[in-house]
Order: C-alpha cells, then structure tokens, then sequence
C-alpha cells in the first residue's frame, strides 16, 4: 500500500553524528540539543586527533633519530643506552600506529567516546615522558649539543600543537610531560648561562600553554558555531517536513487526506489514458459509527478509527493508495486492474476487515462498512478525479440505502435514480468533493 511520500527534508549530518536527539541520531530528531553539542564536540575533539596520527608519528620518529644523532656526535659513550630509548620510542610508535588502524575500523562514536579520549590523554602522556627522559638520561655537557636536543624539544612541542589543536588539555600534558625536564635538568646545572637558559626554557613552555590555550578556544568556538548552523537548518528544515505531512496527512489516522487522493488520482488517470489500463475509486463509509460515539464517547470513536485504519491498511495492495477523507469516510484509489472484479474483490476484503474489529477502548463495537465503487475508464475516458469520486460516493450511498454492510459498483443510472442526492456541505451538486 502507498501512503504517499513524503519529504526528506532532513538534512545530512556531515559529521557523522545527528544535529539532535543522540550522538548517533539524525537531524531534527533531539530532546537535548545542548547535550548533543557536547558530545559532537567531543567526537571532533578526539577524531582530530585520531586522525593526524600518522603525521604525529612520522614526526617523532625523525626526531627521536636527531636526538640520537646529537648523543652519537656529543656522548659516543651514551650511544647503546641512548639506541636501546629509540627502540622503546619505535615500539610506542607501533603501537600508536596500531590505536589509529583501530580507530579507523572502529570509528568514535558515543558509546566509545570515552574510552578513545583515554587512548589519546594517556597516549600523549606516554609519548611526552619518553622524549622528556632525554635530558635526564643523556645531557651532555657541550653547549651546542644541549642546544640541538632542546631545539628539537621545542620543534616537538611546534608540531604538537597542530596535531592536538582541538584539545588543549592534551597539548597542555605533552608540552609539560616534554619540557619540564628539560627546564629542570638546565636549571640544576648551576651556572648564570644554565639559569638563563632555564629561564629560556620556561618561558618558552608557559607561551606553549598560553597558546594551546588559544588555538584550542577558536577551533572548539569554529566547530560549534558550524554545529549551532547545522542545528538550526536541521531543525527548521525538520519543521517544514512536519507542516508538508500535516498538510496532506489525517493526524488522528496518520493516512493521506483528500487532497493526495485528488493529486493522486489525476496522475493515475493521466497513466490510466496513455497505457489504456483500468482503475477505481473505493468510497466506504462506516455503518453506525454515529451510534459508537453517542455511546461511548468521541475518544472511543477515534480509537475505533485508528485501528480501522490500520486494520484496512494491512490489507491493501502495494501502490494503492488508502486516504481518509472526512470523519467515518474513506476512499482507496485503485491501481492497474484488469477489470471491476479486481476491485469487488477489495472491497469485500475491507469489509471483512472492519467488520473483524469487535473492541475499541474496553467497549463492544460493531460496525460495518458500506462501499461505493467507481471505475475508470466509464462512460467516459475524459472524466476529472472529481467526477469519479463523486460517482463512487454516489454508489456509497446507494450500499446505505439497501441496508449498509454492502458493496455497489456504480450505474450510470444513479445519477437519475437518486437526483437529490448530494454530499454534506455542498447541495448544488452531486459530483462535488
């Protein structure tokens, strides 16, 4: 059965989490929007760190082998300790290398947000400390190899920055982790130039803070105001979507209204003339449903609608198209039959449908549906969607007059039968909808 498409307005999440609702919901579905947009905010946090990991690597893998360079030339002595260093710095990297092919096939989502937040915090701890180990273990008392090493220090600490710029806490850890021994080590020297070079050292490291500090306010102020965008074109987007299916949808029944069922049926009228294929309009209106509501209230009339509705639903044919026009009155628009048998076939299946409900809210029902069915072509191949519907609520009421529980196939001698017949709200004629 087709209830009429509708819109997807919904916007694409280019972020991989849904504008609302959950960290993996879509667009224009969120309870808490503010809770959302934290938790995005997080996800691009770690992803982009996660995802300049192998540039990272690279990094600290070249620079591990100048330091190792520099102790070759300044402390030959130190060179087995200091290759054993680059050993466990090259395992770290493997396993660095290993967290990224894993995050790649993972991906970061909310339930494992938290979890590769830990990988990175402590990761980035763990890569600080064993180049910040180097001053301690391998300082050497030449001027220029002291300088070198502190250079690659803080070319380190540059490079760190922009593979951590969405996360200060993390830039932060990495820049402590790396130059506080090397501030300490200059420091304990004891000499006016080691003093000065601390000093140096430590300035250089509290600009390091001040910065990771700032670059990671605009990045994180970047990327929320492009998700309050995203948000807020999702939600009007969402709204527009929701005023399109109200307009052309029934809210009690969530079935397509009378004004899909005329747009519909003129598009299959048009197909009907070129492909010379036959359908039909389905009229139904339930017998004593007035009697359920003067009973048991209008509360239990809607319910018994709704399980009508979806009872019918249930078995209509795909590519047909069940609407509800108005109170107790239906209407299907049947598609390609081969001829009007096709269509007595259906309505006698809707009515063993309705008349199955016995129950609606705690309350014994009975009730029927009485059936008027036009096709087309008729008498005419040029007949309007009007027309035809008001043919078939023509013979809906000529199942009424003979007792109801019934089906009829319109006659053109209806119209001449029953002249005073017109529908409720428009006596001038009865071929209007």
């Amino acid at each position: 059965m087709t209830r009429y498409p509708t819109p997807s307005g919904t916007a694409k999440d280019t972020s991989g989490v849904g504008p609302v609702a959950s960290a993996s919901g879509s667009p224009g579905t969120a309870e808490d929007p503010e809770r959302w947009l934290e938790i995005v905010t997080r996800r691009e946090q770690c992803e982009y760190v996660m995802s300049r990991q192998p540039m990272s690597i690279l990094g600290s893998i070249i620079s591990s082998a100048l330091i190792v360079i520099v102790i070759a030339f300044s402390e030959p002595s130190s060179l087995m300790d200091a290759s054993i260093w680059f050993a466990v710095v090259l395992l770290n990297q493997v396993r660095r290398a290993s967290v990224y092919f894993r995050y790649k096939h993972e991906g970061i989502h909310e339930n494992n947000l938290a979890t590769w937040e830990a990988h990175v915090y402590w990761g980035s701890l763990l890569s600080g400390c064993l180049f910040g180990v180097t001053p301690l273990l391998f300082w050497s008392a030449d001027l220029n190899a002291q300088f070198a090493m502190t250079i690659v220090a803080f070319a380190l600490i540059l490079g760190s920055i922009q593979f951590t710029i969405s996360q200060a806490r993390v830039s932060r850890l990495y820049a402590l982790a790396v130059l506080l021994p090397f501030v300490a080590r200059s420091a304990l020297e004891g000499t006016h130039y080691s003093f000065l070079i601390a000093m140096l050292e430590l300035t250089a490291t509290l600009f390091f803070l001040k910065a990771a500090n700032t670059v990671t306010h605009a990045w994180k102020e970047s990327l929320q105001t492009r998700l309050r965008n995203q948000l807020l074109v999702a939600q009007l987007e969402a709204q527009a979507t929701q005023l399109y299916h109200d307009a052309i949808h029934d809210r009690l029944t969530g079935l397509p209204n009378g004004a899909v069922l005329s747009d519909r049926l003129k598009h299959v009228i048009a197909r009907a003339r070129r492909q010379e294929v036959m359908c039909a309009v389905l009229y139904f209106d339930l017998d004593r449903f007035k009697l359920v509501n003067d009973s048991f209230g209008h509360g239990v009339g809607d319910e018994l609608l709704q399980r009508i509705a979806d009872s019918v639903s249930a078995i209509i044919r795909e590519g047909d198209t069940f609407c509800r026009l108005a109170g107790d009155e239906f209407a299907i628009l049947v598609e390609d039959i081969v001829s009007s048998d096709g269509a007595v076939r259906i309505a006698e299946s809707v009515q063993l449908a309705v008349h199955s409900i016995k129950n609606s809210g705690g309350h014994p029902v009975n009730v029927s549906a009485s059936i008027g069915i036009a096709q087309y072509p008729g008498a005419t191949d040029n007949e309007t969607a009007a027309a035809i519907v008001a043919r078939a609520d023509i013979a809906m009421y000529v199942s009424k007059k003979s007792g109801g529980g019934t089906h009829t196939l319109y006659r053109e001698s209806f119209v001449q039968d029953y002249p005073t017949y017109h529908r409720d709200g428009d006596p001038a004629s009865p071929h209007a909808i």
